[in-house]
């Protein structure tokens, strides 16, 4: 999917197991077993893709969470959202 924005919403695949390691989120594919690891706010953003969820409203959570500017948080969510997608962790519709 080309045209991921902030109307997008996203699930997780399926298509991973998940574990805690060292306060680190480890996915590993099924099909491959290739490993991503997410910390501090990537683990925070896997945690409210645990069901069907918008992008904006991702973003949204992280701005009353985080100091950080709207402008960095949605460029980081956007990447993060992106390299998940990349790796079939999520889908997008």
């Amino acid at each position: 999917m080309d045209n991921i924005c902030k109307y997008s919403i996203v699930k997780r695949s399926g298509n991973c197991l998940e574990t805690e390691v060292d306060g680190e989120v480890v996915l590993m594919r099924l099909d491959d077993g290739v490993l991503f690891s997410l910390s501090h706010t990537g683990r925070r953003v896997w945690e409210l893709i645990c069901s069907e969820v918008g992008i904006g409203t991702i973003t949204s959570t992280l701005l009353e969470e985080y100091d950080v500017s709207e402008d960095v948080c949605h460029t980081e969510v956007m990447s993060l959202i992106t390299q998940l997608h990349k790796h079939t962790f999520i889908e997008i519709s």
